[in-house]
């Protein structure tokens, strides 16, 4: 189960996405539809994009503590574990 904040249900999920308009810069090719931020890889908008759901697919085995990042896990299990 994933953590989501109220707002999200109101949110497009980020498979269903449209490509980046034609207004973006031709170096991007993915552009946030909540802060219109620019991302040249979809791996980046995808991690951006997981602020405004508030998805945190990274559980922590050891406390009820979630991250959006698997750096953000890692951190977190070598500094309070």
């Amino acid at each position: 189960s994933q953590h989501y904040p109220d707002h999200a249900s109101k949110l497009i999920p980020f498979d269903l996405l449209p490509p980046c308009p034609s207004t973006c810069d031709p170096r991007m090719s993915y552009a946030c539809p909540v802060c219109t931020k620019e991302f040249p890889d979809k791996k980046d908008f995808r991690r951006h994009y997981m602020i405004h759901t508030g998805e945190k697919p990274y559980p922590c085995p050891h406390c009820p503590y979630r991250a959006r990042i698997m750096s953000g896990l890692k951190r977190h299990i070598a500094s309070r574990h």
